[in-house]
């Protein structure tokens, strides 16, 4: 867990949470080549895995620099991005309602999101 709110905590320094201010509230300007949301959850959840090698022989904060540095690298969806954002902020149980329910809305299995085992 500690791994985890480093990362969301450097992710939120590195802007994964930036939003373009002309975007409308809940609006989803997705066009072609955008990044959907279950694409973006993707990201989020493969991370730890995709980062296996880099992670391995990290300490903590720089497991969670690396791993806040891989989403916001490869996180474009604005809607995932502001939720990955704003998870640095929550108590432990509400972060992990909030990831249950855009697991569930991106159609990902809690068994299929490696991040959440760092929750």
């Amino acid at each position: 867990m500690r791994c985890l709110l480093l990362c969301l905590a450097a992710c939120t320094i590195l802007g994964c949470n930036k939003q373009d201010p002309t975007d409308a509230p809940g609006a989803n300007p997705a066009g072609p080549g955008a990044q959907s949301y279950e694409a973006a959850m993707k990201v989020v959840c493969e991370a730890p895995t995709a980062m296996e090698k880099e992670l391995s022989s990290a300490d903590p904060a720089e497991r969670a620099r690396l791993l806040a540095g891989h989403i916001s690298k490869n996180l474009t969806n604005e809607e995932a991005k502001a939720l990955f954002g704003k998870l640095a902020t929550m108590s432990p149980d509400t972060r992990r309602s909030e990831m249950q329910a855009a697991l569930k809305k991106a159609g990902i299995s809690e068994s299929g999101c490696p991040m959440m085992t760092s929750l």
